[in-house]
């Protein structure tokens, strides 16, 4: 039975290291992506940028399903999700910088192409603020089904320790009782 512990952690270890490593293949893209941000290249394909920052997203919710028996790796996946959440607001401020400057081409200058641009921006941002507050509930349910879990093995033990104790009044119960009859009986005596 050990040696399936020792194989699953082992197993669940090299699963961690593989979406941390994915998750960096993706923050690589992401930096590269803003750097060019940054250097005002025209040529940056923010879409792709965009789709490096989802699967972030969906490799940091991988890493969380893993690391919840691992308080170690769950810090760690927290640290990861505020780096990601800080290169995500980087990206918002250079994005809206290029709105700002036009480098998006003559179709961002369009009043209604920009306001579909911030409308879908302005629903990026509600679903993202809907799951980070789906994920903060699923926590704090998970830690109320841990304390809950806890209480209920300290309520069995009062209660095998409770049963315990019936059994032994019980046993002198009725060792009292045979004392009582022992007593009640007729004693013979010769005079």
């Amino acid at each position: 039975m050990s040696d399936f512990i020792d194989f699953s952690s082992a197993t669940l270890k090299t699963m961690f290291d593989s979406y941390k490593q994915d998750y960096d293949d993706h923050i690589a893209k992401i930096m590269d992506g803003l750097g060019k941000m940054s250097q005002d290249d025209k040529k940056v394909d923010v879409s792709q940028i965009h789709k490096a920052f989802k699967e972030a997203e969906k490799t940091v919710k991988q890493l969380e399903m893993d690391a919840k028996s691992n308080s170690e790796r769950r810090k760690e996946v927290q640290g990861l999700k505020e780096n990601l959440k800080m290169l995500s607001q980087q990206f918002d401020v250079k994005l809206a910088d290029m709105h700002r400057k036009g480098l998006l081409g003559e179709a961002a200058g369009q009043k209604a192409i920009q306001n579909r641009l911030q409308a879908t921006e302005g629903k990026i941002q509600e679903g993202t603020d809907m799951v980070n507050n789906a994920t903060r509930l699923a926590l704090e349910t998970e830690e109320i089904g841990n304390d809950i879990v806890k209480d209920l093995h300290a309520q069995r033990e009062v209660i095998q320790r409770t049963k315990a104790n019936v059994a032994v009044v019980g046993q002198e119960l009725d060792q009292a009782n045979k004392t009582v009859k022992e007593i009640e009986k007729p004693q013979c005596s010769m005079m």
